[in-house]
């Protein structure tokens, strides 16, 4: 399995932090180092990242954090009433990540 490219922007990134939270269920939430673990399957990133990574997100989306026996576990969590709204800010979260690559994209062709 090959890794991406280190570059990847922090908003794609963000994203599939967002992923990984959504499907990896666990009772008690994901370690930084669990993220770490399945992000660092795919791109290079360093768990400082992954941490600020959440603390931003977590400003935004329903993301908490709970210290269990000395570590810290992130989970994202919705209530059934918001998986509406929950998926229309995601959407538009998409949105701007695929707004922004496609300016870097036509920016790097017209500077060919």
């Amino acid at each position: 399995m090959s890794r991406m490219r280190t570059d990847l922007s922090k908003q794609a990134r963000q994203e599939l932090i967002l992923a990984i939270l959504e499907n990896y269920k666990k009772d008690c939430g994901l370690t930084v180092r669990d993220i770490y673990e399945l992000l660092n399957q795919r791109i290079e990133v360093v768990q400082r990242t992954i941490q600020r990574d959440l603390e931003e997100l977590s400003l935004i989306y329903p993301i908490f954090d709970e210290v269990i026996d000395g570590k810290t576990y992130w989970k994202l969590e919705i209530a059934e009433s918001h998986k509406r709204e929950y998926s229309l800010l995601r959407m538009r979260y998409i949105n701007e990540i695929v707004q922004k690559l496609l300016i870097e994209k036509e920016k790097a062709e017209t500077s060919l």
